[in-house]
């Protein structure tokens, strides 16, 4: 009896063990490893657009439409309105390019929500420091509500950049970018999050021609 016992407990600290450190086991509730709710590399057609035309081809999504904004909402719904949205953008350089897109409410052309999109620089900051901008659309159209800045880090034109957009209750955006060693974060608290969409998307890019901006591997979750 006591040996077994020893071996009972023996097996349960390597179980420990295995969950305690290895940062990719996640238990939920129900003691089961989660996933995120939505995880798509554009292999096929899942998003329905919003504004402009955004294309999946050749396994990216696309700006369709050129200089004008592109957004699209993925089929699948989250469970939460307090979620997260990241996709690999391409950066271009050529002024607005794309990020992920949070709270839709998927109603065609009346849809609202909040996407982001990386762009080089904002007046009077210092023209090398990486910046993005966050925007809100509805039925009037699109616009701008908070500057997101990483100073003393930069982009590099055609680099693919994994960028992240969180929203948490009422007014908390948190942006996140990997510039090569791992996610840099940018709070905004200021911006009021009235849109309580569940669904999430991409915009592929503004400033473009058409093809010349895209997204890929979207991911996206509750938090």
């Amino acid at each position: 009896m006591k040996e077994l016992i020893l071996s009972i407990l023996f097996i349960l600290c390597l179980s420990f063990q295995a969950s305690a450190f290895n940062p990719m086991v996640v238990l939920s509730g129900s003691g089961s490893v989660s996933a995120p709710e939505i995880t798509d590399d554009f292999s096929s057609d899942n998003i329905t657009n919003i504004k402009g035309d955004v294309v999946v081809t050749g396994g990216v999504a696309e700006n369709g439409v050129a200089y004008a904004s592109n957004l699209g909402y993925h089929s699948t719904q989250l469970s939460s309105a307090n979620h997260y949205a990241q996709v690999d953008v391409y950066y271009t350089g050529g002024g607005q390019d794309g990020g992920p897109l949070v709270r839709c409410n998927a109603d065609g052309t009346d849809s609202t929500g909040y996407y982001l999109d990386l762009i080089d620089n904002v007046g009077g900051d210092p023209a090398d420091d990486a910046h993005a901008r966050l925007h809100n659309f509805d039925s009037g159209g699109v616009s701008g509500q908070h500057d997101f800045n990483w100073p003393g880090e930069t982009f590099t034109a055609t680099n693919v950049y994994p960028v992240k957009l969180s929203v948490d209750g009422s007014n908390v955006f948190r942006a996140y970018i990997d510039f090569g060693s791992g996610w840099v974060e940018a709070e905004d608290t200021d911006t009021e999050a009235t849109f309580t969409g569940t669904y999430v998307g991409v915009s592929p890019g503004t400033n473009g021609s058409i093809g010349s901006m895209y997204v890929d591997n979207l991911e996206a979750s509750p938090l």
